[in-house]
């Protein structure tokens, strides 16, 4: 399993040893212009199409950040997200890319993670998904299930803007928060929810649930819930299949 902190030293470590005992590879790949600020790894279990599912990492010697909200260079966060999605749309040019961060925040001096995976250090994933997906069919059950979970008025706590990743401070206020964007060549869609009470909680990995149900029509928690499957509650095929995907997407890469 993911130590609470095995992203802190990525650039030493090459990746987590989770990743390494499954694929028998470096987790982390190689970026040449990425910024220093940043590590870009492979997700562990991906959901992209390919194996096209990413993390965007802040590096912890410029500082242990648990969300992007809590990131003050700016420009890094918009250097790095543009050069992941030009990378991902000149392998997949036809393809939208999905982003989403379960951001941590405080609510009543507790730290509250709005339905985070344990990992309390900020990570926002990068998926190519299939084509004929779009955002209002993500938002819907967004809004589904923060109805479920106690948000009242979910739909018009919407919060629509045009920067995935970045403006994140102002618009959260130090508050949890859910974040995701849809990136075509023609169209950036992005919205965040935030969480402003303790009672308004989310389930774990709720956006890898979410992707997995919509995207995928997969449910079962041997699809797309990480502990689940590194655990071993999942089927051979499925980790033989995760296994192709993330080698074959290393190979595009």
């Amino acid at each position: 399993m993911l130590n609470q902190c095995d992203f802190c030293n990525l650039k030493q470590t090459r990746g987590t040893k989770l990743f390494k005992s499954l694929y028998g590879i470096d987790q982390i790949l190689d970026t040449p212009k990425l910024t220093s600020f940043f590590a870009l790894i492979q997700d562990s279990f991906p959901l992209g199409i390919d194996g096209a599912h990413l993390l965007l990492i802040p590096n912890k010697y410029h500082g242990h950040y648990t969300s992007f909200a809590s990131i003050e260079n700016k420009m890094a966060i918009v250097n790095a997200r543009s050069l992941v999605i030009n990378k991902l749309n000149l392998i997949f040019p036809n393809n939208p890319i999905f982003i989403f961060e379960h951001g941590s925040g405080m609510i009543e001096d507790k730290k509250i993670e709005c339905g985070g995976c344990h990992i309390s250090h900020a990570h926002a994933h990068f998926l190519v998904i299939p084509r004929g997906h779009t955002l209002s069919m993500i938002k819907e059950e967004v809004d589904h299930n923060l109805s479920k979970s106690g948000w009242r008025n979910s739909q018009s706590r919407s919060l629509f803007h045009d920067n995935p990743l970045t403006d994140l401070k102002e618009i959260t206020e130090n508050s949890p928060y859910l974040h995701f964007s849809m990136i075509t060549l023609y169209l950036n869609e992005t919205v965040t929810y935030v969480q402003k009470k303790i009672s308004e909680q989310l389930e774990s990995q709720l956006m890898r649930r979410i992707v997995s149900k919509i995207i995928y029509n997969r449910e079962d928690t041997s699809y797309w819930n990480w502990q689940d499957i590194a655990s071993g509650f999942t089927s051979r095929e499925r980790l033989e299949e995760l296994k192709h995907n993330i080698l074959f997407f290393r190979s595009l890469f």
